[in-house]
């Protein structure tokens, strides 16, 4: 029998697929993971096994898995989108018809911070900066933001496109600076450097539009790494897409 206090929470992106359970307004310990690519019906149910929940919410930002998603619950289904009643001011944001949904996630789940302005770095396949102000009431508004490729997809490149270069099976594992001795490190070592120096870039130029340092969160695959590395990231939260999904949820009810 589904519990009716219990809201399922679906962080599709585009390596992976996370879920974990909303009760009574508390995001679970809990996580469950498949890989984007195997997503189907028979197996969310073997992976939801044990699990009840009276409504699902979703952060997709892959079609063709969003489909299947759609279709796979029996309960109330939502996406996250942009709408006239979120906590965050989406106003100002020309793209709102292509922003995509972990990103609304990501700057909704800034509200549990409450330190603006914020940088949400989500660092996955792609890497996304998401800047939130204030007005000048005081309400969240959101800004705008930067992408670029994942550290992972340097890699993968360097792989397909070379003929001698091996593929790495790990990212970023290192936050000290050093020279390759071999033809494996000295790739693990320019990812490293590389991802380092542009991150602290961005947040430069970032900083530099704004006109004051912001309270920078990261999550995603590589924050762990990048927290390590970097003092400008100032909070690891691993939650912070589930927490917008959450939020999203409040907001919705």
């Amino acid at each position: 029998m589904n519990n009716r206090n219990t809201t399922l929470l679906i962080d599709n992106s585009n390596s992976r697929t996370k879920f974990r359970l909303l009760r009574d307004g508390i995001v679970g310990n809990e996580v469950r993971v498949v890989p984007t690519g195997q997503i189907a019906q028979d197996l969310l149910q073997t992976v939801l096994s044990g699990w009840s929940f009276s409504s699902v919410c979703i952060s997709s930002v892959v079609p063709a898995a969003a489909v299947v998603l759609r279709h796979a619950f029996s309960c109330p289904v939502k996406f996250v989108t942009i709408g006239e009643d979120l906590p965050v001011d989406f106003s100002h944001y020309e793209g709102k018809a292509t922003l995509g949904a972990d990103r609304i996630a990501n700057v909704i789940g800034t509200l549990f911070w409450n330190r603006f302005p914020a940088v949400a770095i989500d660092l996955g396949t792609a890497v996304t900066f998401d800047v939130i102000v204030s007005d000048h009431c005081g309400k969240p508004r959101y800004m705008g933001g930067m992408i670029t490729p994942g550290l992972s997809v340097f890699k993968e490149y360097l792989a397909s496109r070379t003929a001698l270069l091996p593929r790495l099976e790990d990212t970023c594992t290192s936050n000290t600076a050093y020279v390759g001795k071999n033809t494996e490190q000295a790739i693990r070592a320019g990812m490293e450097s590389g991802g380092r120096g542009m991150l602290r870039g961005i947040l430069t130029d970032i900083e530099t539009v704004i006109g004051t340092r912001p309270f920078v969160i990261a999550t995603g695959g590589d924050a762990d790494w990048a927290a390590r590395c970097l003092p400008e990231i100032n909070q690891l939260d691993p939650l912070l897409t589930f927490r917008g999904l959450a939020r999203f949820v409040k907001t919705e009810s």
